[in-house]
């Protein structure tokens, strides 16, 4: 499986969207654990791919305590019809080039979505890989750097899932400006079950250029009603300093940014250098200034 970057652009292009955290307790709590029953997807016969992977996402968006919002069929047709120009054309690509593909819908993930008649979208994410289950897609997507901030940002609108063969794109239209300023961290405080390794030369771009087999990331994620000037840091998110303990002290770690990554856009993360230790608790902190404020987060999770 090789994952391709979600991109952050302007408002209306490639985006992202806003939510709520919510710690636990050392009962220990995993994804599984926190899948809600959804009953209602959006609209009356989504496709098997797009429940699985739906069904999926809502399990880390109600860890999380976000809203999951529901697919949309306008939506879900540009989604679909990025996967199948990508299979026709064999490569993953959030762009489409190639108008003389049977499945070209639009160059953005901003204007596939409006060609499908999706009038409302304030902000559209989208990322990509080649898997054959959408539920493992998002598995893949939240044990990553880049590709877990569309999942870990509140106030999504919108949701649509396409899958050609093994390509699968997933899209979400996101609210802007949101309703609240907020911060959330992932993985949860409380939480288990959390991957040792993250394997980063199937991201792209690579977060870690110098390495493949680090550690899963930690994040956090910000969103306010005031916005920056500076476009590829549109919140002024800035990491004062962080830590990452183990039960043998301070585990190394890179630090990625807005300031130094545009990627990053509302979001920052430790990576650390090494795989974790199996079935082990570790304690990340963060210290970060936005728009919405400053504040101190901390988690201590637990690896499978």
């Amino acid at each position: 499986m090789r994952a391709h970057v979600w991109r952050p652009c302007a408002l209306g292009a490639v985006g992202w969207a806003l939510g709520a955290a919510v710690g636990c307790d050392r009962g220990w709590q995993t994804v599984d654990r926190a899948c809600p029953a959804v009953s209602d997807f959006g609209y009356a016969d989504p496709s098997l791919a797009s429940v699985e992977a739906f069904t999926r996402a809502a399990c880390y968006r109600s860890l999380l305590g976000l809203n999951y919002a529901g697919l949309d069929v306008q939506v879900e047709a540009a989604a679909q019809a990025h996967a199948e120009y990508m299979s026709y054309a064999g490569a993953l690509s959030h762009s489409e080039t190639d108008a003389s593909n049977p499945y070209y819908s639009g160059e953005s993930a901003a204007e596939r979505v409006a060609a499908a008649g999706y009038v409302d979208a304030r902000l559209v994410a989208e990322v990509l890989v080649t898997t054959p289950s959408t539920s493992t897609a998002v598995d893949v997507w939240m044990n990553s750097v880049y590709h877990r901030i569309p999942f870990t940002m509140p106030e999504w609108l919108a949701v649509g899932v396409g899958q050609a063969d093994e390509y699968v794109a997933m899209t979400v239209v996101a609210r802007v400006p949101p309703e609240s300023d907020l911060a959330v961290i992932y993985p949860v405080d409380g939480q288990s079950g959390v991957p040792t390794t993250f394997y980063s030369d199937n991201e792209e771009p690579d977060p870690a250029p110098d390495a493949d087999a680090v550690g899963s990331p930690v994040t956090v994620t910000v969103n306010a009603r005031e916005t920056h000037a500076n476009s590829g840091n549109v919140y002024d998110l800035q990491l004062r300093s962080a830590s990452f303990t183990g039960p043998d002290g301070d585990v190394p770690f890179l630090s990625l940014e807005p300031a130094t990554d545009p990627t990053m856009f509302n979001t920052v993360a430790l990576l650390p250098e090494a795989p974790l230790e199996r079935r082990t608790e570790y304690t990340a902190t963060f210290d970060i200034s936005w728009t919405g404020g400053q504040e101190t987060l901390s988690s201590t999770f637990k690896t499978e």
